[in-house]
């Protein structure tokens, strides 16, 4: 019959008020797909969502009152069932039908999970009535989340699932308008993230209770804990008609975690439509500690937190868009695309801000962890946040960034950051920079290599007419030296991926070229200057700075050394500053 094959043993008796048949029968493939439309076999492929399912059950022109015609008590044992979507398999039915009224304890495996309960039907009553009811215990999740909720990348186990199902009418129409849907999750150990590259992120379900109530929108509670936090949230949606038919279903959904809330608003589609889908969201917390383990925050941060964005996919790639952080002082918006170019992932990242606070920003990061020699490249070149599965490579990207101010404890003062860049393999070659710092324009070049375990860049800038006594005074190191080069050029090796640590672990080397330094007595007025031919300033991490200049006074020549304290050291104004001064011309040294 059609795709359904059977055998095994039927009887029929016509000796009673009506027809009965009983027996019992092994069907190694189950097809009702015809029984439901009066239609031959169907061609195409059985449904593989519920709302495919749900869609064929509208269409269907079987009528529930054909069940007061016959008695039936059979017995079928299912190998594959066709019409039902989750690979369901290796079912056992009981049907007993009566006066118009079945019943039907069902066993079944579906979604990899073997499901227990009874299936109904009164058609002795007007309107027919049908309920099913489905459910299991300290089992595997299998795949039900992908069934339910096209969520395929959720593993886990349950201590309950109970879904029930009940609905009015004789007809196909009829029962799917006036369906009723109830689920309830119970005690679920589980993990989202299991996807291919993604890491899995453990999540604790208490409860969770799903309503579909006929011709009413859906709603549904939760609560559990989520990277150790507990959390509570709330989920809205349109009627159970228009998510199965349309094809746009917009979802709301809001978590609660301590004064955390996040909310999001999502429009969801399968990613095979063109339109794919798409979701708003929103995150705060007046202490983003309360939620540190979510975010990659210092436990214990303080800082409060806001974020939103607009987050969109479809079948090749995603875009986040309008995405706008603000942590403490510190502000940032983003435009991240994710698409392909010649077979291989690339982003496209863009980067603005009105004001880093370098200081404060480490103060809410916790310390880096080391990573073993194993895990060097697919780490180094990944942005990870702990509750998000799924990093964002900048492996292969194309990267725009724009920072109006850089804050600091140093007494210099960093504005108009830019540079773009063009990474490949994890590797960006030189590309253009520019920064004011210390009222002076650099310019130049950075280069990054995201490949080894510790990211490596190296930033190579100049500028033209710099006052170095300034930048002296600022320091502490001299208060009356009037100085200034015509040329300075330097090389930043940089080897550390937090802001704060930079100058800790990096190499300096600069180079000066003309100028003048001028020395003036504050006792007495007198001043002394020497004309610059060139000098050499060095500094090794965490070793102290070494300035060599080269000049001459009165027209003869004289050398000048200074060695003192470490680069890191000298931008912190609550540290002493250790001074080693020499002096020497052809003549004489001091």
């Amino acid at each position: 019959m059609g795709k359904t094959t059977f055998n095994g043993s039927l009887n029929l008796n016509y000796s009673g008020e009506r027809p009965k048949v009983q027996g019992e029968l092994t069907l190694p493939v189950l097809d009702l797909r015809p029984f439901m439309t009066g239609q031959p076999a169907a061609q195409e492929e059985p449904p593989q969502s519920l709302a495919e399912v749900y869609r064929e059950l509208a269409k269907a022109t079987f009528n529930l009152n054909e069940l007061n015609s016959m008695d039936a008590d059979l017995t079928l044992h299912v190998g594959r069932w066709l019409n039902l979507p989750g690979a369901a398999h290796d079912a056992k039915l009981q049907v007993k039908l009566d006066h118009g009224r079945l019943m039907v304890p069902v066993q079944a495996t579906v979604a990899d999970v073997m499901l227990s309960g009874s299936a109904s039907a009164d058609a002795s009553v007007t309107p027919a009535r049908f309920n099913l009811a489905l459910g299991t215990h300290d089992s595997s999740l299998g795949n039900l989340a992908a069934l339910m909720f096209g969520m395929p990348d959720v593993r886990g186990q349950l201590g309950r699932f109970d879904l029930r199902i009940a609905a009015r009418g004789d007809r196909g129409s009829e029962l799917m308008k006036s369906l009723d849907v109830r689920l309830n999750v119970e005690h679920g150990k589980l993990s989202y993230g299991n996807g291919e590259g993604g890491h899995p992120v453990q999540f604790y379900l208490d409860n969770l209770v799903v309503a579909l109530p006929a011709g009413k929108a859906l709603r549904g509670e939760a609560h559990g804990e989520l990277l150790d936090k507990t959390f509570s949230g709330t989920l809205h949606g349109g009627s159970l008609t228009d998510i199965m038919r349309e094809a746009h279903a917009p979802v709301d959904f809001e978590l609660q975690a301590g004064s955390a809330r996040a909310q999001i608003h999502a429009v969801l589609q399968p990613p095979a439509e063109n339109s794919g889908s798409e979701a708003t969201f929103e995150l705060s917390a007046p202490h983003s500690g309360e939620i540190a383990g979510w975010l990659g925050l210092k436990p214990g941060a303080d800082a409060p937190i806001s974020l939103r964005g607009n987050f969109h996919t479809d079948k090749d790639s995603w875009h986040l868009a309008d995405f706008a952080l603000q942590l403490g002082h510190s502000n940032l918006s983003a435009d991240v695309l994710r698409t392909f170019d010649d077979g291989k992932s690339l982003v496209k990242l863009q980067v603005t801000s009105d004001l880093v606070d370098v200081d404060e920003l480490q103060s809410l990061l916790p310390e880096a962890k080391e990573k073993t020699p194993a895990a060097t490249s697919s780490t180094a070149n990944m942005i990870d946040i702990p509750i998000l599965p799924n990093g964002i490579s900048l492996a292969d990207a194309d990267i725009m960034v724009r920072i109006k101010r850089i804050a600091n404890a140093s007494p210099f003062a960093v504005r108009d950051l830019h540079f773009d860049g063009r990474i490949r393999d994890g590797m960006m070659s030189a590309s253009p920079f520019a920064a004011n710092i210390a009222e002076n324009n650099f310019s130049g070049t950075i280069l990054l290599d995201l490949r080894a375990q510790q990211p490596h860049s190296v930033l190579q800038l100049s500028a033209d007419a710099l006052d170095i006594g300034s930048i002296l005074n600022k320091l502490g190191i001299a208060r009356n030296i009037d100085a200034g080069v015509d040329h300075l050029s330097l090389q930043l090796d940089l080897h550390s991926s937090r802001l704060g640590q930079v100058l800790a672990q990096s190499e300096l080397a600069v180079s000066f070229e003309g100028g003048h330094l001028t020395l003036q007595d504050a006792n007495i007025g007198g001043k002394m200057r020497i004309a610059l031919s060139n000098g050499e300033l060095k500094s090794a991490a965490g070793s102290p700075v070494y300035l060599d200049l080269i000049g001459s006074l009165d027209n003869i020549p004289i050398s000048i050394g200074i060695q003192t304290a470490k680069a890191v050291d000298l931008i912190n104004p609550k540290l002493p500053i250790p001074f080693k001064f020499n002096a020497s011309t052809s003549r004489s040294e001091e």
